[in-house]
């Protein structure tokens, strides 16, 4: 199939510093390999992570640098703000 026989959407989620840096990798992997493939995707850093799961997104961003935006919250906001966080980038 053809991204371009569906509407284009997004995918936005949230990181905080206690997700397994695996499934991290895991579900973004998920989502890079779906039939139909998003548009975007942005992520939305809750606060300081670690370096792991940094270097996941780091990783990801890399090899699909044409659709992910990351957003970087200074402070841990909770997942509500955080996710409003990412809907002006949308």
């Amino acid at each position: 199939m053809k991204n371009d026989e569906f509407p284009a959407f997004s995918v936005l989620m949230s990181v905080y510093k206690k997700e397994e840096p695996a499934f991290l990798d895991q579900a973004l992997e998920s989502i890079e390999d779906q039939t139909v493939k998003p548009n975007q995707i942005v992520a939305v850093v809750d606060g300081p992570i670690g370096s792991e799961l940094d270097a996941v997104l780091k990783e990801h961003q890399n090899q699909n640098t044409d659709i992910y935006t990351i957003v970087r919250s200074p402070k841990n906001q909770g997942l509500g703000l955080t996710l409003r966080n990412g809907n002006g980038v949308l």
